[in-house]
């Protein structure tokens, strides 16, 4: 057989398996053909802080989250009384799950995404990325359609919260379904059990700085760890010996786990833009040097300062400027 033929066949049967795998992923819902082309990602574990567990639908046994993890349809999710879990379903369709907090996933594919908050707190910020796409939120009687937004759910035994943050979002109790309400631009209702939902009321100024803070910390990228507490010399990069308990923790993961990490400082909104960068650089880096003293291959990490470019909370508070002088320990591989 001459390498000609031979080339045609190799060809032939790479198209024939493409082939194959785009029609099973169609039919599973995990491709759509568009321009450009769409693959559905697994739902993923970006953050867990506390006490959080998951179990199977068709499982008794509860396990510890682990960042990273992949989420499954029929999955349920649980936060205890310390913990906090972040959730991306796609780059920009996010979730946090507050303390005490029970989630089921009930759907997931290219096309729909659907939960059931059981009880508790739940930050999410949906984003389309087409027309078609169906989001959905359940909580007891309650049904939230969405179309994109950032949204608040607080789920009690007799009723659900919500607030709208952004965008458009349609509620209604599914024992009126026909009883529907549009919830808009930092708007909130009350669904009880038995009952249409309450007109849409203003929120409060407090909830709505609170809530968007939370979202804004909802992270889409695998974090190991965020501090506040490895603390610096006023306007320098020399590291205090306060910070080195909680630097400690990061040198444990990082023996524990051959984990590759991006360790990312960040500042205050305080000053000119370049010393601000300068200095989270600056602060990374210290952090880097320290972790190669203790025996970390400095192949395994890499630096960004981002300055203030990217706030958590008000620069004007004393409150805000201490979560936004923050170092992030962000997982490239593992």
């Amino acid at each position: 057989m001459n390498k000609k033929i031979i080339i045609i066949i190799s060809v032939s049967l790479f198209l024939l398996l493409s082939i194959g795998i785009s029609v099973y992923l169609i039919s599973k819902d995990a491709m759509l053909i568009q321009n450009p082309l769409v693959v559905q990602q697994k739902a993923m574990i970006t953050y867990s802080q506390g006490e959080t567990l998951y179990k199977g639908s068709d499982s008794e046994e509860w396990n510890p989250v682990e960042i990273g993890m992949k989420i499954e349809i029929g999955h349920i999710l649980k936060t205890l009384g310390d913990g906090e879990l972040d959730i991306r379903f796609s780059e920009n369709t996010l979730m946090k799950m507050d303390n005490n907090t029970i989630l089921y996933i009930t759907d997931n594919t290219l096309k729909n995404l659907s939960v059931n908050l059981n009880e508790g707190k739940l930050f999410a910020r949906f984003h389309k990325l087409f027309s078609d796409q169906k989001f959905s939120v359940e909580s007891g009687n309650t049904v939230a359609g969405v179309r994109g937004t950032d949204l608040v759910f607080q789920a009690f035994p007799e009723k659900t919260d919500i607030y709208a943050l952004s965008g458009i979002t349609e509620i209604y109790n599914k024992k009126f379904e026909k009883n529907k309400i549009l919830l808009a631009f930092q708007k909130k209702t009350t669904v009880n059990n038995n009952s249409t939902p309450t007109q849409p009321a203003d929120m409060d100024k407090s909830d709505i700085i609170e809530f968007q803070q939370i979202l804004n910390l909802i992270h889409s990228e695998k974090v190991f760890m965020i501090t506040n507490n490895i603390l610096f010399n006023a306007n320098t990069s020399e590291i205090l010996p306060s910070s080195y308990e909680e630097l400690a923790i990061v040198l444990g993961a990082l023996k524990r786990k051959s984990l590759k990490i991006e360790i990312a400082g960040h500042t205050a909104n305080v000053g000119s833009s370049s010393a601000m960068y300068r200095l989270s650089l600056e602060r990374a880096q210290a952090i880097k040097d320290y972790l190669i003293q203790q025996g970390i291959s400095p192949k395994r990490m890499e630096i960004r300062g981002y300055g203030g470019s990217q706030p958590l909370a008000d620069n004007n508070t004393a409150e805000g400027k201490a979560l936004n002088r923050r170092v992030e320990f962000i997982i490239r591989e593992d």
